[in-house]
């Protein structure tokens, strides 16, 4: 069989140079990549990009054949490139284009490495702060183009990942490996100190956190910081008072859409979840969990500052500002704080007199509905919180819980003022108000103000024509 010329065997295509080795040879010949003191000119830029390129694998014997041959280019030039020598020579010496890519691309600011130039042009944007891909849907932006693209999913509703054991699809391909979890019930990922274990790496990340105390992720507007990037988002929504999730049935609005998928339960009036100790339904599945430790006496809320333990994290987070002093909600008509948001809402009414919650039994109103619960019980006779040393009960479980210190003589409640300590926290706030002369309940009858709130109440009975 007669071989071709080499060299009009070579051609350009799509800004390569490439050769007809079938034509050539296909039983003496391959080409390989020269040495890299044999590369010269324009033509081999393409090789120096970071992006690797997608190459088909060589068969076994093809690769044999190739450390025996080569092709040697000249300089690229007007003329184009001439084919200089086909032949057999000695191998070429193997190069690691990643590790020549690795050593180029460092940041100079956390000193991490990168094989490809995109890959660290992506990871500067962390500490720049650019986010040049924009939504223009929403107008949200983001630092890379795939978050972008999984992000416009939420506009478009796709759903490209399907679970092939139940056919529920999902957004992202990580969500749907977690998700497939839930069938063969592997987690794969353990905790070396405790031994929990997770279905998804970035699930035991955050768990480890909790042994290591590590909170990276802090607040701008205050200094907090949290242990991921989504409990600071809800965070923000303090500051801000964003509340984007709008109900559309009666136009109310929630900071956070877990919120909202809760409160669209509500509507129905549905309560799927049972506790099989007691037979009391709930809405949600976290409510039955919470529920299910006043049975089991589980408190697996630890606060650091006092060893204190509580069922519930919100709990705790609630009773750790009772160290810090934090009152994140504001009052704007008075600058009043509170600990919690429902205390800055029931304060709130003492400003509008607002008493939305009435009692259909004697006409009562009432500000907040916990209040009208209360009070109910005072028509029903039920006391359901009930003392396990001497089995007296009482109608709310702060009064069960403030009674139980007259057992254990515990007082923690102590002003800083005085020194004096009390066993309820409602008992410290009103003896607060002997120092600061603070009287936060008004009448709106007669513009009359008064320290305590059953004081208030007292002397509503004689705008009313009603004796003590």
């Amino acid at each position: 069989m007669k071989e071709a010329d080499p060299a009009k065997l070579a051609r350009m295509e799509g800004g390569r140079w490439t050769v007809d080795l079938v034509r050539l040879s296909p039983t003496t010949f391959e080409c390989s990549l020269p040495g890299p003191s044999e590369r010269s000119g324009d033509i081999w830029g393409i090789l120096t990009e970071d992006e690797p390129s997608e190459v088909a694998p060589e068969r076994p014997e093809e690769q044999k054949i190739q450390q025996k041959l080569w092709v040697q280019f000249g300089t690229y030039g007007k003329e184009g490139t001439q084919m200089q020598k086909v032949g057999r020579e000695s191998p070429a010496p193997q190069v690691n284009e990643n590790q020549i890519h690795r050593e180029k691309h460092e940041c100079t600011v956390c000193g991490k490495r990168f094989p490809y130039r995109s890959t660290f042009i992506s990871h500067r944007r962390v500490h720049s702060g650019e986010k040049p891909y924009k939504c223009w849907e929403c107008g949200k932006i983001f630092r890379r183009r795939d978050y972008l693209n999984l992000h416009q999913r939420t506009h478009t509703g796709e759903k490209p990942y399907k679970c092939w054991e139940c056919g529920k699809s999902f957004r992202q391909s990580s969500h749907l490996t977690s998700h497939e979890g839930t069938h063969t019930g592997d987690k794969p990922h353990k905790c070396w100190e405790c031994g929990k274990s997770f279905r998804q790496s970035g699930g035991l990340t955050l768990h480890q956190r909790t042994h290591t105390g590590e909170k990276p992720h802090q607040c701008f507007e205050c200094g907090k910081s949290f242990r991921n990037s989504s409990s600071l988002s809800r965070h923000h929504a303090i500051h801000t008072g964003d509340k984007p999730y709008e109900c559309l049935k009666h136009g109310k609005s929630f900071p956070q859409r877990s919120i909202l998928t809760k409160h669209k339960i509500t509507h129905a009036g549905e309560k799927p979840y049972k506790c099989l100790d007691c037979g009391e339904s709930f809405r949600y599945s976290d409510s039955l969990t919470k529920h299910h430790r006043i049975h089991t006496g589980d408190k697996p809320y630890e606060c650091l500052e006092c060893g204190k333990s509580f069922s519930r994290k919100d709990s705790l987070t609630l009773h750790e500002r009772s160290h810090t002093g934090e009152k994140p909600y504001k009052c704007l008509e008075c600058d009043k704080s509170f600990i919690r948001s429902s205390h800055l809402s029931r304060h709130k009414r003492t400003h509008t007199g607002d008493k939305p919650y009435k009692c259909c039994e004697c006409g009562m109103s009432f500000s907040d509905s916990g209040t009208l619960t209360k009070h109910h019980r005072t028509h029903t006779g039920e006391k359901p919180y009930k003392c396990l040393e001497c089995g007296k009960s009482f109608y709310q479980s702060r009064q069960l819980t403030s009674h139980q210190r007259t057992h254990t003589g515990d007082k923690p409640y102590r002003c800083w003022e005085c020194g004096k300590s009390f066993s309820d926290s409602g008992h410290l706030t009103r003896h607060k108000r002997t120092h600061t002369g603070d009287k936060p309940y008004r009448c709106f009858e007669c513009g009359m103000s008064f320290s305590h709130s059953e004081t208030l109440t007292k002397h509503h009975r004689t705008h009313m024509g009603k004796t003590l």
